[in-house]
């Protein structure tokens, strides 16, 4: 290779293609190069034979600033450049460098001297690099890395402009393949970041875009996660604000945003056209990430303003959105720290409970819970049950008052009686036939004592008076039994014994058990508790029974007496509890039985319907 190449200057004195001139004319307002250059590299090989490597290569300037005319000198600083790329791009060397024009090796780290910084370019998608961007820099050895990262991105912006103008997939597997690159770059990567920016990069290079961002929901608001080709993303910088805000406008309106807007759109495009004016003029596309058919997030992307996404490109857009969506929504829940994931997962959870869906599930858990809460937290009334059977406190006994024939019953077990009342009488007339004798014997002895008494036979007199004052005795006893022989009621009260009519005729005898008369008022309930719940009986504690003749009214009674020993097991094993009625109605009867309710307070009602269960576990685990 020669050492001055040909060089050949542009055409036009503006500084060239108009393009290159922009993109070599911004970084030389902006502060970063004091002149730029394009070259296109021209490279001639030594030689046929095959495998032979170029060895001379011929430099274009394809722009150039400060322009400069075509007849006028090249300045020593391109003709150096040119030389530099020339050699790189021989080498085959394809990273951006500097090399200093007028440095020394004596000079410090500090000492400002003049470099070249060259930046390899690739005409055409996917071809080798053939041009070279090359700018002058001021700058010191310590700086100049900086300097040559910034210059940098000239290459991806020419790289954007080149995929922009560049024929457009025609087939569908190009398409599908373009649309899955990013899919694939995500999956190289077990991060959010890295597969956030890895797929922003690969969908810059399919669309040949400026720049590609991707953010996601974080709660209400959406956040920036990735930029293409950006290691870290400064909060507080307005193009992240812009840049959120366009994704918010677009989820916003769960659509698409296009601006320039197409023909006939109705989307609200404000956010998008300030993020096109302040950080362009520039295209953006903004398309909803969906996962499960929710929205998650969102893609920006920005173009020239003079090359914005056709229908095809936003297609193909559209659709790797779709395939990488849920991996990095993914990734991007898995990579939250711990309180956050939970909070997410709790607001998810309260918002499909919360939602408009499963309406039957809902209610029901609504139910069971409101019943959870009632059993743990009401309270109501604790009753110990009981079987009971009704006495009375006393009992009077209507005998036989002789032996006898039973002539007459009034009277049945459950008549209600006053006393006086007649209930049975017996036979009397064998008695009114003694009485009548002996009333004849006590006359005729009567008259004996006369005559004796008149004929002066004082001994025989006082003979007939001894013997008339014995019949007045004989007579006095028939007539007294002939009045019992009609049986009534001792008291006031119930017949609780006495089936006789069966027996009306038959013979008795003096002191037989004829009827049992119960007063009502002296009614009292015996109650048999169950060991289990003796303890919560106390003397004084009220309650309620329910007899089974009557099982729809209730009477109340008082606790009077609990017997301190157990019955047997042929008495049913329980506790006696005596209890008095506060009244007796009149349709109760002694012996009558049912169930009787004894007050213990208040209890939480989960406790009263899991008592059973509950001590029935203590009881076989001992705790």
């Amino acid at each position: 290779m020669t050492d001055n190449p040909p060089i050949q200057t542009p055409d036009a004195e503006a500084g060239g293609d108009g393009f290159l001139s922009r993109l070599v004319r911004s970084r030389c307002v902006d502060g970063s190069a004091e002149a730029g250059v394009v070259f296109r590299i021209r490279l001639t090989t030594v030689g046929g034979d095959e495998g032979s490597q170029p060895l001379e290569g011929d430099a274009d300037i394809l722009a150039i600033h400060p322009a400069m005319a075509s007849d006028s000198e090249v300045p020593e600083w391109v003709r150096f450049a040119a030389r530099a790329s020339s050699h790189r791009i021989i080498e085959g060397e394809h990273a951006p460098s500097a090399v200093a024009m007028n440095a020394s090796a004596d000079d410090d780290e500090e000492s400002v001297a003049q470099w070249i910084v060259t930046v390899p370019l690739r005409f055409g998608v996917g071809a080798a690099p053939s041009a070279v961007a090359a700018f002058l820099v001021s700058a010191s050895r310590d700086s100049i890395d900086g300097v040559m990262g910034r210059l940098g991105s000239v290459a991806r912006e020419f790289e954007a402009h080149e995929r922009a103008h560049s024929v457009q997939p025609r087939t569908a597997v190009e398409r599908m393949n373009n649309a899955v690159a990013p899919l694939l770059a995500a999956n190289a990567q077990e991060r959010f970041f890295g597969a956030a920016v890895a797929a922003c990069n690969e969908l810059e290079t399919v669309l040949g875009a400026s720049r590609v961002s991707v953010g996601f929901l974080r709660g209400r608001d959406i956040r920036l996660g990735a930029v293409s080709h950006t290691e870290r993303i400064v909060r507080s910088m307005r193009l992240v604000r812009d840049i959120e805000n366009a994704m918010e406008e677009c989820l916003d309106q769960d659509r698409e945003v296009v601006t320039p807007a197409p023909a006939g759109s109705r989307a609200v495009d404000r956010a998008a056209n300030e993020l096109a004016r302040a950080h362009g003029p520039s295209s953006v596309c903004v398309l909803p990430l969906r996962r499960g058919g929710e929205v998650v997030g969102a893609v920006c992307v920005e173009r020239g303003a003079e090359s914005p996404l056709n229908e095809a490109e936003i297609e193909s857009a559209r659709l790797a959105c779709e395939l990488v969506a849920p991996r990095l929504h993914e990734l991007f829940e898995r990579d939250r720290w711990v309180g956050a994931r939970a909070a997410a997962s709790v607001r998810k959870s309260a918002s499909s409970w919360l939602g408009p869906t499963h309406t039957w599930a809902k209610l029901g858990a609504i139910a069971g819970f409101a019943l959870l809460a009632f059993l743990v937290i009401a309270k109501g009334p604790d009753r110990v049950p009981a079987p009971f059977s009704l006495h009375t406190a006393e009992w009077r006994v209507a005998p036989a008052p002789f032996d006898g024939y039973l002539l007459s019953v009034s009277a049945e077990v459950g008549d209600r009686v006053r006393a006086g009342a007649l209930l049975a009488a017996l036979d009397a007339s064998g008695l009114l036939l003694e009485r009548a004798e002996a009333q004849a014997s006590l006359d005729g002895v009567r008259a004996e004592a006369d005559r004796s008494r008149g004929a002066g036979k004082a001994a025989e007199a006082l003979i007939a008076e001894a013997r008339a004052r014995e019949l007045e005795a004989s007579v006095a006893l028939l007539t007294w039994r002939i009045e019992r022989a009609t049986i009534t009621a001792p008291i006031d009260g119930v017949v609780v014994q006495g089936e006789l009519n069966a027996i009306v005729g038959a013979p008795v005898r003096a002191g037989d058990t004829l009827f049992v008369v119960a007063p009502i008022d002296a009614l009292r309930a015996e109650c048999v508790v169950d060991a289990s719940r003796i303890a919560d009986v106390e003397v004084g504690a009220s309650g309620t029974l329910a007899t089974t003749a009557e099982p729809s009214r209730r009477v109340s009674f008082v606790v009077t007496r609990i017997d301190p020993i157990a019955l047997d097991e042929e008495r049913g094993g329980g506790f006696r509890v005596v209890a008095e009625l506060e009244s007796a109605p009149g349709w109760l009867r002694p012996g009558m039985e049912g169930v009787a309710k004894i007050d213990a307070g208040r209890a939480r009602y989960a406790a009263l319907w899991t008592r059973r269960l509950v001590d029935w576990v203590r009881m076989r685990l001992w705790i």
